[in-house]
């Protein structure tokens, strides 16, 4: 199983990278997902992409938007209490 996981992890950052591409041009004329105000949706997204900027050795492509964003998240003190955890 680890070695089949191992030859699809490729494909599996190329699909998971689109979504976040998507996410980038989402946050191009936002300050916050929905909106400018920090919605639900920031909270559950913020999770994901704690992960996804915590995975080493993945080359991820520039998305300033969806970096901005993350960044601004990292910032909050319930981010940092709950969801800023070490990746095990």
């Amino acid at each position: 199983q680890i070695a089949q996981d191992r030859i699809r992890f490729p494909q599996h950052v190329v699909a998971v990278d689109a979504l976040w591409k998507m996410l980038d041009t989402q946050l191009q004329t936002r300050f916050f997902i929905d909106s400018d105000k920090f919605t639900l949706a920031d909270i559950v997204l913020g999770a994901y992409a704690k992960r996804w900027f915590g995975l080493a050795g993945v080359e991820r492509p520039s998305m300033p938007n969806l970096e901005r964003w993350y960044s601004r998240l990292t910032t909050r003190s319930g981010f940092k209490k709950y969801v800023d955890l070490p990746l095990t």
